[in-house]
């Protein structure tokens, strides 16, 4: 069976690849953590379902620092709502996380055009 790839393709694994390093780079740095002190990194939906976490990481999607620190888990949304609906504790939980939670506009951050482009590479 042939494959054939596209310009348009490599360039669609660009804009992934540069959106994810971005993301990664601009929310360790607003927490103050290394590459290193990340513990673990979930990737969740279809995007992650059937990844070589390895080649992903080869190329750059993810830095290796992550190597082994990286779980599939899948349908997140949809184990979060029958989560939610088996829990009598569910409200309690979700109101404790927003309350710690921060959002990070990273597309406001000083840095993200420079990062972004710089993750872009292949």
């Amino acid at each position: 069976q042939s494959i054939s790839i596209y310009q348009q393709d490599i360039r669609e694994l660009q804009l992934a690849k540069g959106a994810i390093g971005t993301g990664i780079e601009l929310l360790a740095k607003a927490y103050g953590k290394t590459y290193r002190e990340i513990p673990e990194v979930f990737v969740a939906g279809g995007f992650g379902y059937r990844m070589n976490i390895r080649k992903a990481v080869n190329i750059g999607i993810f830095p290796k620092e992550f190597l082994g620190k990286i779980k599939t888990v899948g349908n997140t949304s949809l184990a979060g709502v029958e989560s939610f609906l088996r829990d009598s504790n569910a409200e309690e939980k979700i109101q404790k996380i927003t309350e710690i939670s921060k959002e990070v506009v990273l597309a406001k951050t000083e840095e993200f055009e420079k990062t972004y482009v710089k993750h872009l590479g292949l």
